[in-house]
């Protein structure tokens, strides 16, 4: 801007300041771009262009007006006063400020009404949504959460293709919008395009492969939605063309839809109907021809159910009603993804499941476990189970049913189901409350002190799936109570003394592995010293077992149970504890000799009869300063306590001598770790201390220094 107010540059700027003031004023109307979808690349193209030829920039004449006088700007660029090219940068500047407050108190407006459309649609108000998500873009036409959350509400209301538009023009603002992606590949799915549904999912995979697994579940929920759609057709065209299964399956459900008949004349309906459900074809008819409305339409099947579940006693007709019922159920689903996913998906379904399974007869259990049972046999439907059931309430009540004597008949199929839905994904889900967990560990304990009467394949399952439980640090933190403990240890005494066959053996396991899970934060020892000094004494004999689980859980849970253990309980020349453990260091892996140096770590510590027999039975302590060159922090610093302790021993000092324990100790002292500095030196000091030999190897290699370096790493 150089040329003062003749320069040709500053002229043009005006000339085309003065074309967009045309254009707001209206003396020139260009195209206007086009909104909401873009079917393809070239409509992309056409929008690219309209958005490059006009320039959308809204000029404030006030700002270009000196309000104190006539002085104006004129629209051939010659100036009635002399205005320079700084006043009007000035004006311009003020002018985008002003559109930047504007555009702010916009934007402000647009997201307090998008704040109250997700709450409409919370509340399940979807047409509120839109209409209030529609406000907010009238304010602010740019807001791209306004068009991914219209499009979500869009497609609650099946208007899937003003959900696709939406999604489209999100996509145009923010070409990596996953969420659009998403409600796009619904609409398309709404819209039975399965292909492109699929085809969009993938796009997600390009963006973020970290999204693999939800991808994967989209696209199952498309093939699925296909699936349901072909059946359906087929459906229909053989009851078009006269099938007698087609039109039998139609005729009866038609008759069971009738009101006010006996409620014999249902229940022998449902029997017939039941039969008739015996392949994909009949079961695709039953859904087709509105089956599934039997449960949520048929007054008198409601009311009985209803009773059921609420666990009031029934007469004899509801009664039959109900199995009937459960068993069409049962039937229809049987192995039908699209039936599982029709009725787990039933707004009142999972919730009278799991109050059947909680309140009903022992028959109506019976047939609610056959049911639940059946919708989660395959993987799908295992998912589909545990994504719309309270599987919190579901397996409480499953351990309860599971100790009923009467349950017997069907108890391999409830241990079953416990082994179905015995999977790590559905832990996070759980938002347990107290009682919750209080009702859940009262199951258990029950089930476990009644485990004589209870068929050990039921018991295995239910021992396993608690046992998957307790991976979770906040379930085993609510499950680490005295009267689970209790139970825990007297079934475990009871099948140690009675020990025969292989289901014993695998109880065993899992119930030792699953208080390792409950004690792995800390071991209550308040009030628990029956059971501790029960605990040891079964897992000195369960080391000697010959299934490597059994003795690495074993080990495993006696590191763990005997910092807390009185040194009363432990016997250690009695017991012959420490040969064993050494057995278990020699035999069983890096992960058990883990264990092990933490067992003779708090042995040698608290008992001199254990450093004794560890040096007698380990001479020269060959097995523990073999840990100190191995790559675990955690071994080498145990190891180094051991050795620590146990040089008080007389005579090991002398016998390690002629060794590189010296050597190894200081090598070690050049780590991060700061136990294994600290444990390392103290081990150093007391070999020096306790054999001047050893004071002179470490003068040699200059270790008084390093020693006097690591001091500040030893606890005072």
């Amino acid at each position: 801007m150089a040329g003062g107010l003749n320069d040709p540059e500053l002229e043009e700027f005006l000339r085309r300041v003065d074309e967009l003031e045309s254009v707001v004023a209206g003396e020139a109307v260009p195209d206007k771009p086009v909104e909401g979808s873009v079917s393809s690349a070239g409509d992309q193209a056409s929008v690219q262009q309209q958005r490059e030829s006009v320039d959308r920039t809204v000029i404030n004449h006030a700002a270009l007006r000196d309000d104190s006088g006539p002085t104006t700007i004129q629209r051939n660029g010659s100036p009635s006063q002399s205005r320079g090219p700084d006043d009007f940068m000035r004006a311009l500047e003020a002018d985008a400020n002003e559109r930047a407050e504007k555009r702010k108190k916009r934007k402000a407006v647009a997201t307090v009404l998008k704040d109250q459309g997700n709450q409409a649609f919370q509340k399940g108000d979807f047409t509120r949504a839109v209409e209030l998500y529609t406000q907010g873009l009238e304010r602010l036409k740019d807001l791209v959460v306004l068009y991914t959350n219209r499009a979500q509400a869009y497609n609650k209301l099946e208007k899937f293709t003003e959900a696709m538009e939406d999604c489209r023009t999100a996509l145009q603002l923010e070409a990596n919008n996953v969420k659009a992606l998403v409600h796009l590949g619904k609409a398309q799915q709404g819209l039975k395009d399965y292909q492109a549904a699929a085809t969009t999912y993938q796009e997600i995979l390009k963006i973020d492969e970290k999204h693999e697994k939800m991808v994967a579940d989209y696209i199952a929920a498309v093939n699925l939605a296909e699936s349901t759609a072909k059946s359906d057709m087929e459906a229909e065209r053989l009851f078009n063309e006269g099938d007698v299964k087609a039109t039998g399956v139609h005729e009866i459900v038609m008759k069971l839809k009738q009101p006010h008949r006996p409620t014999a004349y249902y229940v022998g309906g449902m029997r017939i109907l039941s039969l008739t459900l015996n392949d994909d074809s009949s079961r695709a008819q039953f859904r087709t021809f509105g089956g599934f409305d039997l449960l949520t339409d048929h007054p008198i099947i409601q009311k009985s159910l209803d009773d059921a579940a609420a666990g009031e006693d029934l007469k004899s007709g509801a009664h039959d009603l109900m199995c009937t019922t459960l068993d069409l159920f049962t039937s229809a689903v049987m192995d039908n993804e699209e039936n599982i996913v029709h009725l787990t998906h039933l707004s009142m379904v999972p919730a009278q499941v799991v109050d059947l399974l909680c309140n009903a007869s022992s028959q109506l259990q019976s047939r609610c476990v056959r049911l639940v049972y059946t919708l989660s046999k395959n993987e799908r439907g295992c998912c589909t189970v545990l994504q719309n059931l309270d599987v919190f309430r579901l397996l409480t009540a499953l351990l309860t049913f599971l100790r009923d004597p009467r349950a017997d008949s069907i108890g391999a199929i409830a241990a079953d189901l416990l082994g179905q839905i015995q999977n790590e994904r559905f832990v996070p889900r759980f938002s347990a409350t107290v009682g919750d967990f209080e009702e859940l560990n009262s199951a258990f304990e029950k089930l476990l002190l009644k485990n004589a009467k209870i068929h050990q394949a039921a018991l295995l399952q239910s021992v396993r799936t608690i046992f998957a439980l307790t991976k979770e640090k906040y379930v085993r933190n609510k499950m680490r109570t005295k009267n689970v403990i209790a139970a825990v240890v007297c079934t475990m005494e009871r099948l140690i003394k009675n020990q025969s066959g292989p289901l014993n053996e695998m109880i065993l396991v899992d119930l030792t592995g699953l208080l390792m899970n409950i004690f792995a934060e800390s071991c209550p020892s308040e009030g628990m010293h029956k059971e501790l000094k029960s605990l040891f004494g079964m897992m000195m004999q369960l080391l000697k077992s010959e299934n490597t689980d059994m003795r690495q859980r074993a080990i495993g849970l006696l590191s763990r149970t005997l910092p807390n253990t009185s040194e009363s309980v432990i016997d250690v020349t009695k017991q012959n504890v420490i040969p064993q453990i050494i057995d278990v260091m020699k035999s069983d892996g890096d992960r058990c000799s883990q264990y092990a140096l933490k067992c003779l770590a708090v042995l040698t510590q608290r008992s001199e009869k254990a450093k004794k027999e560890l040096v007698k039975t380990d001479q020269e302590l060959q097995t523990i300063r073999e840990q100190l060159t191995g790559d675990s922090g955690i071994s080498i610093a145990n190891a180094a306590l051991i050795i620590g302790h146990c040089t008080q021993v007389p005579g090991l000092s002398a016998s390690l001598v002629s060794s590189d324990i010296i050597k190894t100790l200081l090598s070690n002292t050049d780590t991060t770790g700061d136990a294994v500095k600290e444990n390392c030196a103290i081990a150093l000091a007391k070999l020096a201390t306790t054999d001047e030999r050893h004071l002179e190897r470490l003068r040699e290699l200059g270790g008084i220094g390093i020693l006097h370096s690591c001091m500040k790493y030893v606890k005072q």
